[in-house]
């Protein structure tokens, strides 16, 4: 079986209650709640143990999209127990879940994508990519000492991120107005506002999860917790709120 020996522990319906995340999810892929991820595309036989593979996960947010992936070596797995207990998707670098170019839903300015992950030590890889047929399209990634986010390699802005394993929660927010941009992890923040952020609208409707490509390329090597999309620019209220989010819920030590 795929998956990593040892991993987690075997609590059959274990999720994690929390206060709710800031806002209206557009999209909110919950991989810390068990009811909301299967072991087939259909969505029909549900997870139930540690290390079973996930190949589809429903969307909690407004939109109601599954996440799916029909490549057994590319499916993540579903970690009962992560860090801090927290359950997760283990994601091994080569694993992808998404939704395909056509499900009619198209990400315009302004949006805010807010996600939790956890990667392994020294690795790089990308949690959440909207690809562009033209160009690289939106990608939100992480190295062994930043989080990077941005529409191409012109557009990319980077905050450091506090170390490897251990839970990051971080939030790009593009906007348009004054700050254009804004990419913080951690609470560490970096704001950009001399660009135009009509340039990053993807123009496709496939939406990616733990890679940049539905066959896993590049993909993060580590726990990702959630995965949200909103369809407006967080405020600072909201950002705030997400900070108490994810402190009640993943225990993330805030700068």
């Amino acid at each position: 079986m795929k998956g990593r020996a040892g991993a987690g522990r075997n609590h059959a319906a274990k999720g994690v209650a929390a206060n709710a995340p800031p806002g209206n999810p557009y999209y909110w892929w919950d991989f810390t709640d068990i009811t909301q991820m299967f072991t087939d595309t259909s969505a029909e036989t549900a997870v139930v143990a540690n290390d079973d593979v996930i190949a589809a996960i429903t969307d909690k947010g407004s939109r109601g999209t599954t996440l799916t992936q029909a490549t057994a070596d590319d499916q993540p797995n579903w970690e009962s127990t992560g860090l801090n207990d927290v359950p997760a998707a283990y994601f091994d670098g080569n694993d992808a879940l998404f939704v395909a170019d056509g499900h009619g839903s198209e990400i315009e300015v302004p949006f805010s994508v807010c996600l939790v992950y956890a990667q392994d030590a020294t690795a790089t890889g990308v949690i959440v990519a909207h690809p562009d047929s033209s160009a690289v399209g939106l990608q939100v990634y992480s190295t062994s000492d930043n989080l990077i986010a941005g529409h191409n390699s012109e557009e990319q802005i980077s905050t450091e991120q506090t170390s490897d394993e251990v839970w990051n929660a971080g939030a790009y927010v593009l906007d348009d107005s004054s700050p254009l941009r804004r990419l913080s992890v951690n609470w560490n923040a970096t704001d950009v506002t001399a660009e135009d952020a009509t340039g990053a609208r993807p123009d496709d409707e496939v939406v990616v999860v733990g890679a940049n490509g539905t066959s896993g390329t590049t993909g993060l090597k580590g726990q990702i917790g959630e995965v949200l999309f909103y369809n407006t620019a967080l405020t600072t209220d909201e950002l705030a709120a997400w900070k108490v989010y994810t402190t009640t819920k993943y225990g993330v030590a805030w700068a």
